[in-house]
C-alpha cells in the first residue's frame, strides 16, 4: 500500500503533494518518512483516495496553504517570500510571487484577460508577467517597471500545475 502511495505522490507536483500532506507530510515524504499520517483523506487504499485526485482548482483550498495567501487586491509589497493569489472578475488566477525583500518579482496568470491576441500560449493563454524597480534616490521611491506578458517556463508549470 505504501509503495502505491509512495508512488502517486511522485507523480504530483510540489504544489500539489504540498496540498494533499502538508508542508510537514511533504517534508516528511521527501526524507523518506511516514507520510501517511499526514494525508488529506487517506483511506489505506493500494491507490490513495483524495479529494484532490481529479483536481479543480479551489481558491479555498488554496486559502488552508501555508504558502499562498487569498487576497482580494494585488499589492506590489507582501511578506517576505511569499505568494498571494487572486480570482480576477473574469474568472482567471492570478498567483503573485515576492522576494527576500518583499516587492513582488513575478505574476503568474491562467488567463489571457480577455486578450489572447496578447497571452497568445496555453490553452487559456496562462503567462507571466516579471517585476524589475528602478530606484529613484531623490524622492526615495520605487518605480515598477512589469515586462510584457510572456510564455511560462517549464518548471513554472511544474509548480504551478494545479493553477493552469
Amino acid at each position: 500500500v505504501r509503495e502505491a502511495g509512495d508512488k502517486w505522490l511522485a507523480g504530483l507536483s510540489d504544489v500539489k503533494r504540498r496540498m494533499v500532506l502538508g508542508i510537514e507530510g511533504d517534508e516528511a515524504w521527501k526524507q523518506g518518512e511516514n507520510w501517511q499520517k499526514y494525508m488529506r483523506n487517506w483511506k489505506g487504499l493500494a491507490e490513495p483516495e483524495t479529494r484532490l485526485k481529479d483536481l479543480v482548482f479551489d481558491l479555498q483550498l488554496h486559502a488552508k496553504n501555508d504558502k499562498i495567501k487569498v487576497v482580494e487586491h494585488v499589492e506590489l509589497q507582501a511578506e517576505p517570500n511569499s505568494i498571494t493569489q487572486r480570482k480576477a472578475r473574469g474568472g482567471g488566477i492570478d498567483r503573485n510571487f515576492y522576494g527576500s525583500d518583499g516587492w513582488q518579482v513575478k505574476q503568474i496568470s491562467n488567463y489571457d484577460h480577455g486578450n489572447r491576441k496578447e497571452h497568445p500560449w496555453g490553452k487559456q493563454g496562462e503567462h507571466a508577467h516579471d517585476y524589475t524597480y528602478e530606484e529613484n534616490q531623490e524622492a526615495g521611491k520605487r518605480k515598477v517597471i512589469r515586462s510584457k506578458p510572456r510564455a511560462l517556463k517549464s518548471t513554472e508549470i511544474n509548480e504551478n500545475g494545479d493553477l493552469l
